[in-house]
């Protein structure tokens, strides 16, 4: 396993000599400080050396990488400067948008590569007006670099986002062959949510004299977490009715193990919370939909999003109050993802599981895998009270 190597903390975004405009921007994404984990982490990438940095948040994480990218661009060199390699389309969109509001106050520029949109439109973009930031999914970054009509010879740095899914999943053998087509030069950093012993693996294949920097934080801190248990599946919905009677919406992410599921489950609460924003948004959801439902939702006072878990990454850019599993996540993985949408830095947040009888020990495994510990919330009014009462915002 991964042992923590770096001990130097700046305790402040200035001290770190970013630029005036870079922290501008990050205060406009509402870091005025850095969180502790950052004190480090930012720190280690702006040494240029390889590293391995574990941040369970994913905006916190993603602002992290983002502030060290944009203080190592060369504005006047128009070449590619920096890779970042993501597993997901929407969360290529997503990191492009943090990007685009943290670097407001620069001129650089930061194409998106990915399958929804025809390669001939990113060699245009290449090819005329040069692109120093490139975010893209192993597929799209691969046959661009193959087909070797452009330079990727000054790529600076390499980000790989959540190592931990890229490195066991299908985009393995690709997001190595991005690697050895870049330059032997270039910095090499593995962000990360977890620590695991394939990425100890991985960390020896591709990076040399390693920054290795763990997050401390439990990713529970902040967190209260509850179960509520009922009979059968069909008396799932009535419970998440008592729960929301009680409770203030002002942002609630609902997940759901299927799309089905989640159209049925978006239509049911739109009819009952008339004055409550009500969206959905699952794999069968159009690309050019996903951005404004997403944009939509954040920008509603009040407003529920049900949604699957491939979307959880996404969301997890700006966490809400209440995260509420209809459905169990199918993987160990998702859960976290899910717990990442619920409570930002410093805020409080609460996550209620909804079971049928027999799921306990699923739950079980979960909470056993992650080191988490939930209470049971009975689906009553009184019980609802009390909750609410020891959870304030």
């Amino acid at each position: 396993m991964l042992s923590d190597n770096w001990q130097q903390v700046i305790s402040t975004f200035e001290e770190m000599k970013l630029k005036s405009e870079i922290l501008r921007g990050i205060r406009a994404l509402g870091y005025d400080h850095p969180t502790p984990i950052q004190q480090r982490a930012t720190v280690a990438i702006l040494s240029r050396r390889d590293a391995v940095i574990q941040i369970p948040r994913l905006e916190e994480r993603t602002v992290t990488y983002i502030a060290a990218l944009l203080q190592q661009i060369e504005t006047r060199d128009k070449s590619c400067q920096a890779i970042i390699i993501v597993h997901s389309k929407d969360l290529c969109y997503a990191i492009q948008d943090l990007i685009n509001v943290a670097g407001q106050y620069m001129q650089f520029s930061c194409l998106v590569c990915t399958g929804g949109i025809p390669m001939r439109e990113d060699i245009e973009k290449l090819r005329n007006e040069g692109q120093q930031i490139i975010i893209g999914t192993p597929g799209l970054l691969i046959g661009l670099m193959l087909d070797r009509k452009f330079d990727f010879n000054r790529v600076k740095t390499i980000i790989i986002e959540d190592s931990c899914i890229m490195f066991n999943s299908n985009f393995r053998t690709q997001a190595f062959d991005i690697i050895y087509q870049l330059p032997k030069s270039a910095q090499r950093v593995l962000m990360t949510t977890a620590t695991t012993f394939t990425l100890a693996d991985i960390k020896n294949k591709i990076t040399k004299n390693t920054i290795i920097v763990l997050n401390d934080v439990h990713m529970s801190d902040g967190l209260q977490l509850y179960y509520a248990v009922v009979e059968k599946d069909d008396q799932k919905l009535n419970a998440l009715c008592e729960i929301y009677k009680e409770v203030n919406i002002q942002k609630s992410v609902i997940f759901c193990d299927n799309s089905e599921r989640v159209d049925w489950l978006a239509d049911k609460l739109a009819t009952l919370f008339e004055n409550v924003a009500v969206y959905s948004m699952h794999s069968l959801t159009r690309q050019s939909e996903r951005h404004e439902i997403v944009k939509s939702f954040w920008e509603s006072k009040a407003a529920l999003i049900v949604t699957t878990d491939c979307f959880s990454s996404v969301l997890a850019f700006h966490p809400v109050d209440y995260s509420v599993h209809f459905d169990l996540p199918y993987k160990k993985e998702e859960y976290h993802d899910r717990l990442c949408c619920c409570g930002a830095y410093g805020s409080p947040g609460v996550a209620i599981n909804i079971l049928v009888k027999g799921q306990l020990h699923d739950l079980g495994v979960l909470e056993r895998y992650y080191r988490l510990q939930s209470q049971e919330l009975l689906v009553t009014n009184y019980f609802i009270n009390n909750f609410l009462i020891n959870f304030t915002f």
